[in-house]
């Protein structure tokens, strides 16, 4: 398994403040969609299942498993053009990390995935562990924004880059 390449140069700093009610809420629909997508797909064979996380862990392993399962020879093996530029770790990109992670910290399903700084796995959340609609803001307003750290800051940006660099 080969690890994720990480650019040379360091790329401008710029991070996201989130807002916590949103995130949580987006994260929670996300969560029961895929709850349903189980029970929709239920007693249906799966001959080959594909997780994000597998390519991200092995990308030339679950390439070749991907071809195998569609009767295709493997690829050749190619250099890499792409490069992961963003940190694993939400808290490395999230300015208000600490505000986002107390308002999950309720659901110990949820708040694993958040705070998890490497590739890997996780079992699907019961609905019964997840927020109920009376804890959800339900805003359709703007879920983040970015901070731009190498810009002139303005006080909201200088106060949420002043940690983070």
């Amino acid at each position: 398994a080969s690890p994720p390449v990480w650019a040379a140069a360091a790329a401008p700093r710029a991070f996201l403040h989130v807002a916590p009610a949103r995130f949580l809420q987006k994260a929670t629909e996300k969560a029961l969609g895929r709850l349903g997508l189980a029970v929709a797909f239920e007693g249906v064979r799966v001959a080959f299942r594909a997780r994000y996380e597998d390519f991200q862990l092995d990308a030339a392993g679950a390439t070749r498993e991907l071809f195998r399962a569609l009767g295709l020879p493997p690829p050749a093996p190619k250099r890499a053009d792409l490069v992961k530029l963003t940190p694993e770790g939400l808290s490395d990109l999230v300015v208000n990390f600490d505000e986002v992670a107390a308002l999950f910290a309720p659901w110990p399903c949820l708040a694993a995935q958040l705070h998890s700084a490497k590739p890997e796995l996780f079992a699907a959340c019961a609905s019964r562990d997840l927020p109920a609609p009376r804890n959800l803001s339900h805003s359709k307003g703007r879920g983040a924004e970015v901070v731009d750290c190498a810009a002139p800051p303005g006080r909201a940006a200088a106060e949420a880059c002043r940690g983070a660099n």
